[in-house]
C-alpha cells in the first residue's frame, strides 16, 4: 500500500515544474523528477511496484505535457512512444517505468550476483540465457518499431544523433537558453506534434498548393513537417540564416576575415554566402546549405546521399567562379536536425583548433554547433 501512494506524493512537484520557464522544467523533470522512480523498480519485485509505476508514469509524462502547453488527451501513440524512449534513442528521457520493471530488477540481482561472486569465488554463476538489461528492452523496442513503423523509425534515427539532442543534454548556459515558447516549439518539432488526428488525412492545404499528389494519403502530420520546410512560409529562409551567421561568427573567432552575402557579378546574380580569408591562407567562398530531411521528398533518404547531391547542385553553379578567382570552394550541407556532412564537420573542428590555439590557457573554448527550427 505503500509503494502504491508514492506516485501521488509526487503531485506537488508535478504540478509546480510548469510553473519553470520550459527548458529549466524539463531539464529539473528528467534528471530530477523522473528518475525518483529508478531506484523503486530496482529494489521491489516486479508484480509489487508495477501498479505504481504506471501511475508514476502517467503523472510525469502529464507534467510534460503541461510544460509543452498540449493536451495530454491529444497525445497518439508514437508521441506517447518517443517520450518514453531515452534522448540517446531520438525520444525525451520519460521512461516507462511499467515496461521496465522486469528488466530493471533483473539488472539489479545479476548486480548482486556480481558483488557476491566477488566475495565467494565459489558463488554460482548467473544464467547465460537472454540478456535482461534495461538497455536491450529499448534495443528490443527500436527493432520492432524499424518493422512496423520505419517512417517512424527513421525520424527516431535522425534525433538519436549527440548534435540532434545536445540542446536537451548540455549545460545551460546565459548564451545556450532558450525563451520558453522557443524551446517548446522545438520540443514539439522533435516529436512531429500534430494535435489530436495527426494521421488522419489533413483538411488543410499550404499556400504553395501541397498537397498536389497522394492528396487522400497526406496527414496532418505531414502538412505539419511540409510546412516547417516550405520557402513560401519563409521558415527554411531563417533557418539558412541563422546557420550562415552561427558559422560566419565560429570563422571570426578563429581569426578568419569574413564578409556575407557577397555578390559574385555586376549583376548580382550570383551571391556567395561567406567568403572568407584565413590569417595565412587561401580566400574561400562557402555557400551553407540546410537539407529539410523531414520532407516527404527526403525523409526516406540517407543522410550521405541527400548531402552528396546539395553539394553537386552548388558546386555546378558556384566552383568555377571561386577558381576563376583564386578561391577554393566549400559547401556547409547541415540537416535540421544539426547533422552535418562529413567535409562540414571536420571543417568547424578545424576552426575549433583554430580558436583555442589563439585563447590562452584560461581561456581555452570548445564549441558545440546545433541547430534546431
Amino acid at each position: 500500500a505503500h509503494i502504491d501512494n508514492m506516485p501521488d506524493t509526487h503531485i506537488p512537484l508535478f504540478d509546480r515544474l510548469p510553473l519553470l520557464p520550459a527548458e529549466i522544467a524539463f531539464r529539473l523533470l528528467t534528471n530530477c523528477g523522473v528518475p525518483r522512480w529508478a531506484h523503486l523498480i530496482r529494489t521491489h519485485e516486479p508484480e509489487v511496484v508495477k501498479p505504481a509505476s504506471k501511475r508514476f508514469t502517467e503523472l510525469s509524462v502529464r507534467c510534460l505535457a503541461n510544460i509543452l502547453k498540449v493536451d495530454y488527451n491529444q497525445m497518439d501513440e508514437l508521441t506517447y512512444r518517443q517520450i518514453r524512449l531515452p534522448i540517446r534513442h531520438g525520444g525525451l528521457g520519460l521512461h516507462d517505468w511499467f515496461e521496465l520493471a522486469d528488466a530493471a530488477y533483473a539488472a539489479s540481482l545479476s548486480n548482486e550476483s556480481s558483488r557476491d561472486r566477488d566475495d565467494d569465488p565459489f558463488a554460482p554463476v548467473p544464467s547465460q540465457g537472454k540478456d535482461t538489461s534495461v538497455d536491450v528492452v529499448w534495443e528490443d523496442t527500436l527493432v520492432a518499431l524499424k518493422d512496423e513503423q520505419p517512417d517512424f523509425a527513421a525520424h527516431l534515427k535522425r534525433n538519436a544523433t549527440q548534435i540532434s539532442s545536445r540542446w536537451l543534454v548540455g549545460p545551460i548556459t546565459f548564451a545556450s537558453c532558450q525563451p520558453s515558447n522557443v524551446f517548446r516549439a522545438a520540443m514539439l518539432f522533435r516529436l512531429r506534434w500534430a494535435g489530436a488526428h495527426p494521421d488522419d488525412r489533413t483538411p488543410f492545404y499550404c499556400r504553395c498548393g501541397f498537397p498536389n499528389v497522394k492528396v487522400k494519403e497526406t496527414t496532418t502530420r505531414d502538412m505539419v513537417m511540409h510546412l516547417a520546410g516550405c520557402p513560401q512560409n519563409g521558415g527554411p529562409t531563417k533557418r539558412h540564416h541563422l546557420v550562415r551567421d552561427a558559422l560566419a561568427g565560429i570563422m571570426t573567432r578563429a581569426g578568419y576575415s569574413v564578409q556575407t552575402e557577397v555578390n559574385l557579378d555586376p549583376k548580382g546574380e550570383l551571391r556567395m554566402d561567406i567568403v572568407a580569408t584565413p590569417p595565412d591562407g587561401q580566400t574561400m567562398y562557402i555557400d551553407t546549405t540546410v537539407a529539410n530531411t523531414t520532407s516527404r521528398t527526403l525523409r526516406n533518404k540517407e543522410d550521405v546521399e541527400i548531402f552528396a547531391k546539395k553539394d553537386l547542385e552548388k558546386r555546378k553553379k558556384y566552383h568555377e567562379v571561386a577558381n576563376s578567382k583564386g578561391a577554393t570552394y566549400c559547401t556547409f550541407a547541415i540537416d535540421i536536425y544539426g547533422k552535418m556532412c562529413q567535409n562540414s564537420r571536420l571543417f568547424v573542428n578545424s576552426l575549433a583548433a583554430d580558436i583555442k590555439s589563439r585563447a590562452d590557457v584560461a581561456s581555452q573554448a570548445s564549441i558545440t554547433v546545433g541547430v534546431q527550427l
